[in-house]
Formats: structure tokens, sequence, C-alpha cells
């Protein structure tokens, strides 16, 4: 199977302090990559450089064919960060008009009913969508992450990538979420995904980057799941 995504030689620094050096790895479609690290080994700052939210790296970054310098077809990705886990819940929109702000991820565009469907389709498959016309604000934190997912969903993206999605929600609702993303992979959808829990997210990924203290990392195929 072609793959989607390749990484290459990928280093990078914030001024002088190394991030990642060298990392290596590819993806086909189908496949759920875990990444796993402790905290500043420069798992955020893989998925923001493959998203093109970082610039000025060495090495190579190939998506579905295209140089990541060149790429602009950013429907075909879909973003989930730890930003959405403190949403400001004071924000006066609805679930609907939430999830409709990211319909157009390359360029802005005059929303046309047609794109309803896409709406309803989206917060249909984190099971929302009879929450639509709720007030963001007043969803609980499983919920309103479900929300976030089925905006990164609304593009019909071919990849999505999810940065610690269920960190500061409850079991119950974690359960939800991780089955959710589990029935995502297994219609086809290509996932990169950090975790705090690292048990759980071996659980799920087919493909495991274990990224170190000194930037470098290990891309393994894992043979638990």
């Amino acid at each position: 199977m072609k793959d989607i995504l390749t990484v290459k030689n990928l280093t990078f620094s914030y001024r002088d302090a190394p991030a990642l050096h060298k990392v290596s790895f590819s993806l086909a479609e189908g496949d759920f990559l875990g990444i796993i690290g402790e905290n500043g080994t420069g798992k955020s700052t893989l998925m923001k450089l493959i998203l093109g939210l970082l610039s000025g790296y060495d090495g190579e970054i190939t998506l579905f064919g295209e140089n990541r310098k060149d790429f602009r077809k950013n429907s075909l990705l879909g973003y989930v960060s730890q930003k959405a886990n403190s949403f400001n819940t004071e924000f006066p929109a609805t679930v609907g008009e939430v999830v409709s702000a990211h319909l157009y991820p390359d360029g802005a565009s005059l929303f046309h009913k047609a794109d309803q469907s896409h709406v309803n389709e989206a917060l249909s498959a984190v099971d929302m969508l009879e929450y639509k016309d709720r007030l963001i604000g007043k969803l609980s934190g499983g919920q309103q992450q479900r929300v976030f997912i089925a905006a990164a969903l609304v593009s019909r993206p071919k990849m999505i990538f999810m940065d610690e999605p269920t960190v500061g929600v409850d079991a119950r609702s974690t359960k939800t979420i991780s089955r959710l993303i589990q029935k995502l992979n297994r219609q086809g959808m290509t996932i990169l995904m950090t975790n705090h829990d690292t048990h759980a997210l071996t659980e799920l990924a087919n493909k495991l980057l274990i990224l170190r203290e000194d930037g470098t990392a290990d891309f393994l195929t894992n043979d638990r799941r």
C-alpha cells in the first residue's frame, strides 16, 4: 500500500533548544500511529510540523506525494489540539456553529445549505447531533471534546491528528472517546495520536513512534494490537 505520509531525518530546534533529531517514519492509509514520550520530548512539535503550524525544520515531510512546503490541501488533514480541553466555556456559539467554522480549512468560503449535511454527518459520527443547537459551553468536558473531534472531521479529512484527546475528561468519557477513535480507524481513517495513557494508546495503535529526551525516536510495528 502506498505511503501517504513520509517523514525523513526530521530535525527541529526552538532557537538553541533541540526538539527533534533525525526522526523518520512512514504511514499508509488506515494506519494508526501512537506517538509516545515524556513531556518535552517533542510530541506536539512533531504534529505541528506535519500540519504546517511550525516551519524552519531540516529533513523532509511528504504528504500525499507532495512536499509539506508545497502542500495546500489542508482539508485532507484534521486536528484536535490540547487546547480543546481548555476551551472558553463562555464562548457564545452553538455546537453546530463550532463545527461549521471548520468546514473550509483551505480558505474562506460562504456557508451553503448543502454544507449542513457535512456538519450533521460529522456530529452524527461522534453521537452529538442531538446537541447541535446547544451552546458549546453548556456541555460536559467529554461532550465538548467529541464536538471538537466532529470539527476535525467536518472537512472529510483523510488523516486526523489528535494531541492527548482524552486529557481532562472523566473516565466514562475517556472510554467513549477511545471507542470513537477506534471506530474511525476501522472505517479507514489514518490517525496520529499522543496520549498520557501509554497503555491505552498501545491498545489502539498499529504503529508506534517512541520519542526520547535527546530528540531521537524509534519507529515500531505494534504487535500488541
